[in-house]
């Protein structure tokens, strides 16, 4: 279990500091540290229940994780990953030049435990939420296990040449082995195993001893095909010198050109140990080493210093920044020379390159006398610079070698080591971070609630680092929005006054762990309302007051206020008017005027819902007939309001609903309500109906044209005006409706023309009321046709029979129709006159007489007739009294009248003669159509008789006469 180990509160800035010591792969979950129980160690008491903390950098407490105010582990710890880190914060911390001394704690010892990699911690504790935070470090050592095998740089060839007349002394040197772990368990030993090749009896191993290596191991690899990564030089030394083997006697190529082995490392671990998933056990690393013996090339090259050093000054342009000299000895190819660059970490040969030439010996002033022959080989070497160097991207000070190779078989090399210092300048502004709990805001937005977030509430913290200057210079301020955000100090436990600009004290470590960023607090100064505003860019600029070279640099945040439901919905109107059709199912009620619903609160805040309730009570009704919200329907989302049975304008033409609005906030939603009067709209939908369903009219026959028969009169329930309006139509046989016409909007009968009641008695229509406005009908066509749906108007209609009677008038005179064609005259027998003889009764004449008495009972009854008989007629009675025994004749002529039916036609008229020439004619009273002779003329004579026919004894009697012989 971790264990505090010392803690230390300073004086200067109130800050906290522990330190924890925990095992490298400790489990997870592992509890470092109780943050609650270390306050009250260091004096600062409880916390109150709202506080809350966090760690100020996520990425930097990594791979620890704080909750509920307990550190745990989030991950096993790598202590190596830990000792990278630490020395690469120690690297970025030299550039603070003055900054460890400013500081002091007074502690006897400044480093960390020993074999142990420390990582700093920092936590900011807020006491409340609208406090600044506390600054507590928390330095955790992690001390090493043996987790690591000693491992091999990658060898980039197959082999090494060993020339042929290598020396007994001269070591040929092997592959170095580095072990992550700590100087305990680094590699200690070497061994030799698995000679394939060779004899290993010709070969003696050893390990040379080293002191005082730097942090970079520079290998002779002109006799090793090896290359060691930047990770694996800069991360440890190894515990023990370099191993190599030595001859035990004369090579021979020819005998054995080949030695092939591996080479086993051994670390430090406990060797008693043989579990195999135990900690600390002993671990072995190996590689596989091939020799090949070449023929001899006896002669290095040379430089003219083995150390060369240079300083270079930050994105200089110059190109060249070294010169040197370098010679073999040994000319043709064993003297011809190639100078190449050597960096384990890469940056030299990115930075640099190199430039030769040869030159004659009398050139060479610079080198010693001794040094060339006049058969050797000599070159003049430039390093040239080839990339922009920058302070910030490489180490403070390169370190490389140059490696100068001929072409000899086997090729022989030397080297000679440089440094160049790169002098810093001012070229970096400072750098604007955003932190949210302790999580960088990556796009710098971040959003706040509106109404619950008070002033002075804490909004963000502002962390600036800078690559060239000290934090401390380091000055910020708001630019834009200062009215309603302010800028403060935000490092130790003493708050200053709100104030838009900071000066910072940074936590120095005296044992080299620091605060490598500047801390701000931004706060809000009054509350946020979204309504009023809804974003924010607050724009903080910083400046790293260098003097007359300083740089500055401004980061925007932009602050979203998020919405709270503190409007409720709102309509446009009151009261809104509407009108629906009727009889349709699922009609929409327009309103007179576009409703509009507004909510000020944005998202679900803003998001509507509309019902209907009953007016009466602001509530369903219980009573289905009282709740007029019961016959509509409205659409949840957009408001629009429909029928849910067909409505009935002559029934009920007027209702009153409450649209209620609410919104879908939380946790209390919001509404309001508005009142619709809905009328409906009459349609077309009831049918005429006539008064009666059929109607008798009576006219006199030869009534003028125009003359008014009657009114027929139809009504339509229908409310409106437009949709009562009627017209009539007479339908029947074509030449009625030539004697007939109707007032197609009064209904009144009219006669076109006079009618003769002889050619028409009566007149039998039909008349029809229909609607003015028709109605359209929706026809769908059947499945096989491929014509779309089409409209079609129908009109309402009712119907009614009428009967026009024609009354009769006395418009016609009799007529006298001869009863036998070319015979007009009548023919009396002088001789037989005179005499009382018996009459001629002739079959004609005994059929007139019969007719004549058989009618006689007839004539009798009708009293009134015999009344009003003219004189003429008495006369003749009176003759036929003094004479009965006179000579008849049938009249040739028979009488007729027009305006009497057919059976009553016989005795249509009433017979007078016009001159019965004193009595010598007369018509026989009962039956008028015979003539009779009352008595014998003087002589035979022909005489003209004139018929008179009268129709009718009123005074509007009509007569017509007609002469006999």
């Amino acid at each position: 279990m971790p264990h505090p180990k010392n803690f230390y509160k300073t004086d200067r800035l109130s800050q906290l500091l522990e330190r924890i010591t925990v095992i490298e792969n400790s489990p997870l979950n592992t509890v470092i540290l109780d943050l609650r129980s270390a306050l009250v160690r260091h004096g600062e008491g409880q916390l109150p229940p709202n506080a809350t903390a966090y760690a100020s950098q996520q990425e930097a407490f990594w791979p620890f994780v704080l909750e509920d105010f307990v550190i745990k582990l989030g991950r096993p710890l790598d202590r190596e990953a830990i000792c990278q880190r630490q020395k690469a914060d120690m690297r970025s911390s030299d550039a603070q030049t003055g900054i460890r001394d400013h500081l002091s704690y007074g502690r006897p010892s400044d480093s960390c435990l020993p074999e142990a990699c420390c990582q700093l911690l920092h936590v900011n504790i807020l006491p409340s939420p609208t406090a600044l935070p506390k600054a507590f470090y928390i330095e955790v050592a992690v001390q090493d296990i043996n987790d690591n095998a000693p491992q091999f740089p990658p060898i980039h060839s197959p082999y090494t040449m060993v020339r042929e007349d290598v020396g007994l002394d001269e070591k040929i040197w092997l592959p170095q082995a580095v072990d992550l772990d700590s100087p305990r368990y680094s590699v200690i030993d070497y061994r030799t195993e698995n000679w394939v090749h060779g004899n290993a009896s010709h070969f003696q191993l050893g390990i040379a001893e080293e002191n005082g290596l730097s942090d970079t191991i520079y290998l002779e690899t002109e006799n090793l095909p090896i290359t060691l990564s930047s990770s694996m030089i800069q991360t440890r030394m190894p515990s023990v010198g370099r191993p190599f083997i030595k001859p035990t006697g004369p090579l021979d190529r020819e005998a054995c050109d080949t030695y092939a082995f591996t080479l086993i490392a051994v670390d430090g671990g406990d060797q008693m140990i043989s579990e195999k998933h135990t900690e600390n056990r002993v671990q072995t690393g190996t590689v596989n080493v091939v020799i090949k013996i070449a023929d001899i090339n006896d002669n290095r090259p040379v430089f003219d210093n083995t150390f060369y050093e240079v300083k270079v000054v930050e994105n200089i342009v110059t190109s060249s920044v070294l010169e040197f000299e370098v010679t073999d000895n040994d000319t043709g190819d064993n003297g011809r020379i190639a100078v190449n660059i050597h960096d384990p970490a890469g940056h030299a040969q990115r930075l640099f390159r190199v430039g030769l030439h040869p030159i004659t010996k009398s050139s060479t002033h610079s080198a010693p006398a001794d040094m060339f022959s006049s058969k050797g080989s000599y070159y003049k070497g430039f390093l040239q610079l080839i990339s922009h160097i920058d302070a910030e991207r490489y180490p403070a000070t390169l370190r490389f070698s140059l490696v100068a190779s001929d072409m000899g078989q086997p090729s022989l090399s030397s080297r000679a080591n440089v440094q160049i210092h790169i002098i810093n300048v001012n070229d970096n502004a400072p750098q604007i971070a955003f932190f949210s709990r302790g999580r960088r805001l990556a796009d710098n937005r971040i959003s706040l609630p509106e109404i619950d977030t008070p002033p002075l509430s804490l909004v963000v913290l502002v962390h600036v680092t800078d690559a060239d200057s000290p934090v401390a210079q380091i000055r910020c301020r708001i630019t834009h929005e200062s009215e309603m955000f302010s800028l403060e100090e935000a490092t130790g436990s003493g708050y200053s006054n709100v104030r838009h600009e900071a000066l910072y004290e940074p936590v120095i470590e005296p044992r080299g762990i620091v605060a490598s960023y500047r801390q701000f607090a931004l706060r809000t100064k009054a509350e946020l309302d979204r309504e009023t505003k809804s974003h924010y860019t607050v724009t903080i600029a910083c400046t790293d007051e260098e003097g007359s070279q300083s740089l500055s640099r401004n980061a925007s945040l932009h602050v979203t206020i998020t919405d709270v439901n503190d409007h409720s919905p709102v309509f446009d109107r009151k009261v809104y008017s509407g009108r629906v059709a009727e009889n349709m199912a699922s009609a929409e009620v327009y309103l007179s005027s576009p409703m509009r619903v507004t909510d000020a609160d944005l998202g679900a805040n803003a998001l509507l819902t509309f019902s209907l309730l009953d007016v009466q009570n602001g509530t369903e009704s219980i009573d289905p007939s009282r709740n007029e919200s019961l016959f509509f329907r409205t659409d949840s989302r957009s408001g629009r309001i429909w029928t849910v049975i067909p409505l009935d304008c002559e029934t009920r033409s007027k209702y009153t609903l409450m649209l209620v609005v609410c919104d879908s906030g939380s946790p209390v939603a919001r509404s309001s309500s508005a009142l619709i009067h809905v009328t409906v709209e009459d349609s077309n939908d009831n049918a005429p109906e006539f008064s009666s369903a059929h109607y008798l009219f009576e006219i006199p026959e030869n009534s003028p044209g125009g003359t008014e028969i009657g009114r027929v009169e139809a009504v339509d329930h229908d409310v409106t005006e437009v949709n009562r309006k009627l017209h009539y139509i007479l339908r029947g046989r074509p030449e009625d409706l030539h004697l007939i016409s109707i007032d197609r909007n009064t209904g009144v009968l009219r006669t076109r023309r006079p009618i003769d009641r002889e050619s028409r008695s009566s007149i039998s229509l039909l008349v029809t009321a229909e609607n003015e406005v028709p109605i359209r009908l929706i026809t769908t066509p059947d499945s096989s046709s491929t014509n779309s749906a089409a409209q079609t108007t129908h009109r309402l209609s009712a119907e009614a029979s009428l009967v026009v009677t024609i009354l009769n008038v006395n418009d016609n005179r009799p007529e006298f129709i001869l009863i036998e064609p070319h015979r007009s005259h009548i023919t009396f027998i002088w001789e037989q006159l005179g005499v009382v003889p018996e009459p001629n009764e002739t079959a004609q004449n005994r059929s007139d007489i019969d007719i004549a008495r058989t009618s006689e009972s007839s004539v009798s009854e009708a009293k009134s007739i015999e009344q009003t008989l003219s004189s003429d007629q008495s006369r003749a009675r009176k003759l036929f009294a003094q004479n009965p025994s006179p000579v008849c004749e049938r009249l040739p002529h028979r009488v007729t009248d027009k305006d009497m039916t057919p059976e009553n036609n016989f005795d249509c008229c009433i017979l007078e003669l016009l001159d019965d020439h004193d009595g010598l004619f007369a018509l026989m009273p009962e039956a008028p159509n015979v003539l009779c002779a009352m008595r014998r003329p003087p002589r035979p004579k022909s005489y003209k008789l004139t018929l008179i026919a009268r129709d009718g004894l009123t005074n509007d009697s009509l007569s017509s006469q007609v002469c006999a012989y």
